[in-house]
């Protein structure tokens, strides 16, 4: 009587594998069951047949390896023999093609067994294939996101418990290393600069407490000591089950270098712009001595009620520009005039008066960070409209002309001309006082009083007040 015909009426005559019960009581297992004798199949359950797409008369008789696909059959061979001598734990994979044509992963333990007085193997048969779809989907994800990581122009790691774990291309060539096992596993610190050590240690407390760590710049440390400037963005992200930190390095050596090029820049724009100015406040006054040193000094008391205004810094650049160089209308003015030891008769005062206008058309030309000329133009107009050369009134008149105003009667009030003495400060301050809110703004005429009368300004001071200021021209 042949295996086939018998299979249902024998007992598995072993205690290991089947325990010695019928055969027929691994019919209802969801994990498939084969015995095979001298590698052919004797014994399938229906939990095998389904999974194979084969029925028990089709797999009866037929060699185990035929359902393995080439590839993996000695792969098959070898782990099937290292666990039936004891030297494999661990149930191997490999992949079998159904009858359909499927291909199908299949997970795999084996056990020697006694079967009818013969030496037979018992097969635990399970089918991953859809755990393996879905892994190797991931590593298709991860090797696509390592792909896009890659191609990314900044360095990027992740660290896990203070050590770097990954490192993209990026961040190999920024270490200045030839491969990433040359980082892997080092702690990330040894890559930043000492002096800002705390700096990222308190960052990464922040995101493990769920707080935001903004974007900063740093100084990076490569492998061969050498230090360049980074700008660093840092994310928490679960790596491998562990709390981790994704970082952005940005290598931004060369637009640190730009920067400092563009302040040199600017620096030497802002002595150009100083050096133009003084040299058109020495213009008028070579045509006007007696006025040498107006300018300076108004510009100074200017400058110093925009600040006890609070006015915005860039703002008042522009107000000492204007200030330095709101006469320059006067070189078109005769100097037999400008010099004039008596008063002025109403034909000479109408000529003084077209200097502002004067002094807009040379300025206007000169392409300023700031309204220099238009401040220059209106810095004799007066609230109330009595002003020239255009009797703007009030808002008409920007705030920086306002303030140009206050500081250009007081200085002239308080210096000596040639047609009279000096008044002195106190002569000023009640004729800007006099006139405020009517001919001049309120809180400049306030902010001037507060500087003169509070706080001791000295008005032909040795220093600047734009001397000590932080705000460059620019």
């Amino acid at each position: 009587m042949s295996i086939q015909k018998n299979r249902k009426k024998d007992l598995c005559k072993n205690t290991g594998s089947t325990g010695g019960y019928p055969l027929d009581i691994f019919a209802a297992s969801p994990i498939g069951i084969y015995i095979a004798v001298r590698g052919r199949f004797v014994f399938v359950n229906p939990r095998f047949q389904t999974l194979t797409g084969y029925s028990e008369e089709e797999l009866l008789g037929r060699y185990t390896l035929d359902l393995v696909i080439p590839p993996d059959r000695a792969l098959v061979r070898e782990k099937a023999i290292q666990m039936l001598r004891g030297t494999l734990k661990n149930p191997y994979e490999y992949r079998i093609r159904d009858k359909k044509g499927n291909i199908r992963w299949i997970l795999e333990t084996v056990t020697s067994i006694d079967y009818q007085g013969q030496k037979a193997t018992m097969g635990n048969f399970m089918d991953v294939t859809e755990r393996k779809q879905v892994e190797e989907a991931y590593r298709e994800s991860e090797e696509r996101y390592r792909r896009l990581v890659n191609m990314l122009p900044d360095a990027v790691a992740v660290h896990t418990d203070g050590r770097i774990v990954y490192v993209n291309e990026h961040g190999v060539k920024l270490c200045g290393v030839k491969n990433a096992d040359e980082i892997i596993g080092r702690n990330f610190l040894e890559f930043v600069h000492p002096d800002y050590h705390k700096i990222v240690k308190e960052r990464v407390k922040a995101m493990k407490e769920g707080r935001g760590a903004p974007l900063i710049e740093e100084k990076f440390v490569r492998a061969d000591g050498s230090v360049v400037d980074v700008e660093v963005a840092a994310v928490p992200l679960n790596y491998s089950g562990k709390l981790s930190f994704l970082v952005v390095i940005r290598d931004i050596t060369e637009r640190k270098r730009a920067e400092r090029e563009l302040q040199n820049s600017f620096r030497r724009l802002e002595n150009i712009i100083n050096g133009t100015i003084t040299a058109m406040a020495k213009i008028v006054e070579t045509k006007d001595p007696y006025t040498a040193g107006h300018h300076r000094r108004v510009a100074r008391l200017a400058t110093a009620i925009a600040r006890e205004m609070n006015v915005d810094e860039e703002i008042i650049n522009g107000i000492k520009m204007a200030a330095l160089v709101h006469d320059i209308g006067k070189i078109n003015i005769p100097a037999e005039i400008l010099s004039k030891p008596g008063r002025l008769s109403e034909i000479e005062m109408e000529i003084i008066k077209t200097h502002p206008l004067h002094g807009y058309e040379i300025l206007k030309f000169i392409d300023f960070p700031w309204p220099v000329a238009e401040i220059v133009l209106q810095h004799h107009e007066l609230l109330d409209g009595s002003g020239y050369p255009y009797g703007l009134k009030k808002d008409e008149i920007r705030l920086e002309a306002r303030i140009l105003t206050v500081a250009d009667i007081v200085e002239a009030i308080s210096s000596h001309r040639p047609y009279r003495p000096s008044w002195g400060l106190e002569i000023a301050l009640e004729e800007v006082m006099e006139g405020c809110g009517r001919l001049y703004d309120t809180d400049v005429v306030e902010a001037c009083r507060s500087l003169l009368q509070k706080k001791d300004f000295v008005l032909n001071g040795d220093s600047e007040p734009w001397e000590s200021s932080k705000a460059g021209l620019l």
